[in-house]
């Protein structure tokens, strides 16, 4: 488990540090500052940051709260559940927006696509099974119910949206009402999956061998 948390980990932070140097270097008109705090205020990168965090969590180990805390199966749990989320968006919805080349194809495709799955594959294989319940999934909604807010917040006084589904410039108040709505749903039926399967496979874990 800890070979195969350390080495996704590797993965996760290079291709956050290489988006980082890439947004930094983009000379489209706006500042350092606004390309850095634009950068934080991606769902993708957060979703990655979280998870990147969680599999060093589980690597290095420890006793210290932050470090238990990340290794909590309903953090690492949150952490699957947003970046399914993040892989999922964007394939269906964002991928054909823009056609990456060169290195930013590189780390568009670690953030959107190989994270997601390697992250998946260590929640199914290594965390911890049949603690969640149904009352978990509302606690899992808070940091996109927040992250949603500081964005539409954000949005009018930097005139900037990381996503086009969040743009008023776009859709208006009343069209991203419903998106992020919708989005919301969203979230609560994929977190409500993560419950079941969770329990699936806690029992399965238990169940005795040759039963």
């Amino acid at each position: 488990m800890k070979l195969y948390a350390g080495l996704a980990a590797i993965v996760g932070w290079f291709a956050l540090g290489l988006q980082l140097i890439l947004l930094m270097g983009k000379d489209d008109g706006q500042s350092g500052l606004m390309h850095f705090t634009n950068f934080f205020s991606y769902f993708t990168i957060l979703s990655n940051i979280l998870v990147a965090t969680a599999l060093t969590a589980s690597k290095v180990g420890g006793s210290d709260r932050v470090a238990m805390w990340l290794r909590r199966p309903t953090v690492q749990t949150a952490a699957a559940l947003y970046i399914t989320v993040t892989g999922l968006v964007y394939t269906f919805i964002l991928a054909g927006i823009w056609a990456p080349t060169g290195w930013d194809r590189v780390a568009d495709q670690l953030l959107h696509y190989a994270m997601p799955v390697i992250f998946l594959l260590f929640w199914i294989a290594f965390v911890e099974k049949g603690t969640l319940r149904f009352r978990h999934v509302p606690l899992f909604l808070i940091f996109p119910v927040i992250y949603g807010a500081y964005s539409l917040i954000r949005g009018p006084i930097v005139d900037w949206y990381p996503y086009p589904f969040l743009d008023v410039r776009v859709h208006e108040w009343g069209g991203v009402a419903v998106n992020v709505a919708v989005m919301t749903a969203g979230f609560a039926l994929l977190a409500a999956l993560f419950v079941l399967l969770d329990n699936f496979l806690g029992r399965a874990r238990r169940a005795p061998v040759g039963a």
